[in-house]
């Protein structure tokens, strides 16, 4: 039991440093939040046959400005629709 003690110290304590170094703080997760999450899908509206949900969004500030989006009434990923 002697020598368990210090192993495990010597394998716990550079996790809890690494834990404590990881931390999120109100300050870093407010710096730049769009960087993080991008902007919030705005302006939603179901597709004339109900088949589909469209909204405005713009994830991780990839692009200029808001691109037209849509989701399956069943779900799944997001998917950008062309300009066309």
């Amino acid at each position: 039991m002697n020598r368990l003690f210090p192993l495990l110290l010597l394998i716990l304590l550079p996790t809890a440093a690494l834990a404590q170094e990881a931390a999120l703080t109100v300050q870093k997760i407010m710096q730049d939040p769009d960087t993080w999450i991008g902007g919030w899908p705005s302006a939603p509206r179901w597709a004339e046959d109900g088949q589909a949900l469209y909204f405005t969004w713009n994830p991780q500030g990839r692009f200029e400005a808001d691109s037209l989006f849509r989701v399956p009434r069943p779900g799944g990923e997001a998917q950008q629709v062309p300009p066309e």
